[in-house]
């Protein structure tokens, strides 16, 4: 749960810097500046991210902070008449979440917990009630780097199992084990890179100027958050599910695998509402039935689970793309 509260509230900053270089790109010298000192900051809050709960609490607050100050900087120094009245309310509330979470630093654990779940509340609420529609939208631009962060996590997701996993031989199970979580990677990769985010960006490209923004926070950071959540929950039921893969694992890493495709599914399915595209029975319907795949994992083992839900998700991805070519005939 600590790893997805941080994902919220580290994703907002990506998000808020795709924004940036969205409206002003990354000409001259102030906004150059601008990146390099973002980058050096979220360089920090990146090695700080393993330990931000605990010993390194203090260095994430700090490096958050700046990374804040630096976005909204940015942005003031860029924007003019509407986009910089809304980024000075935008920017208050996200300097709120980040004093939040530097206070949290000298807090004990559970008090860290409500000030983080504060944090994000403060920095997700303003922007969803409207404050986001003054902002303009490069479609391109803005799909790219939020399909770019799903590759990511997927990529980093089996980087973090391969590497909880090599301390151990390399056995039969742990091969057949690591594949078939492979398998269910590729099908959610497949499920979203099949056709969706071109579509996606199409019907954002459509969309009225002004539901533009407000159908790229929800269509695209607050899905594209949800699907990477998804991706995390089934990383870390891998992890908990070592060194047999190919055992009885427990309820609570049979219980992750399941509903990190479903919570991926659902964000997906977000993704096409929002942006009015897509179907949304099938990945609504594959998403109860990765979560009905928990028994496969205590009574077999999380290999056994996550072949079930590669085979999920590519009867999916076949039944709409058969859909879809009877449509176009």
């Amino acid at each position: 749960m600590r790893a997805l509260l941080e994902l919220f509230i580290v994703y907002w900053m990506y998000g808020g810097f795709a924004w940036l270089t969205n409206a002003f790109g990354a000409d001259g010298w102030r906004l150059r500046l601008t990146l390099l000192g973002g980058m050096a900051a979220f360089f920090v809050v990146s090695l700080a991210v393993p330990r931000a709960f605990a010993s390194d609490a203090l260095a994430f607050g700090v490096a958050y902070a700046a990374l804040t100050a630096v976005h909204l900087a940015g942005f003031l120094l860029a924007s003019r008449g509407a986009t910089f009245r809304a980024m000075i309310r935008l920017g208050a509330t996200n300097v709120i979440a980040a004093a939040l979470i530097l206070a949290a630093a000298g807090l004990p654990d559970s008090a860290r917990w409500t000030l983080w779940l504060t944090a994000a509340l403060v920095q997700w609420t303003p922007a969803l009630a409207g404050v986001a529609g003054s902002f303009d939208i490069g479609v391109e631009h803005f799909a790219e780097r939020h399909g770019l962060m799903i590759i990511i996590v997927l990529g980093e997701s089996i980087v973090s199992v391969a590497q909880a996993a090599q301390h151990l031989s390399l056995t039969g199970p742990l091969i057949a084990g690591t594949l078939c979580g492979l398998a269910a990677a590729a099908a959610m990769w497949w499920c979203y890179f099949g056709g969706d985010d071109e579509a996606g960006a199409t019907a954002l490209s459509r969309a009225p100027a002004r539901a533009r923004a407000i159908r790229a926070l929800v269509g695209y950071d607050l899905s594209h958050v949800l699907m990477m959540a998804g991706v995390v929950a089934a990383a870390a039921g891998a992890r908990l599910s070592l060194p047999v893969l190919t055992h009885a694992t427990t309820r609570a890493a049979a219980v992750l695998i399941a509903v990190g495709p479903a919570v991926y599914l659902c964000g997906l399915a977000t993704f096409r509402a929002t942006l009015k595209h897509g179907a949304l029975p099938g990945p609504v319907a594959a998403a109860v039935l990765t979560i009905a795949t928990v028994p496969i994992g205590t009574y077999l083992g999380a290999a056994q689970q996550f072949l079930g839900v590669a085979i999920i998700l590519t009867t999916l991805i076949v039944a709409e793309r058969r859909a879809t070519s009877a449509d176009e005939r």
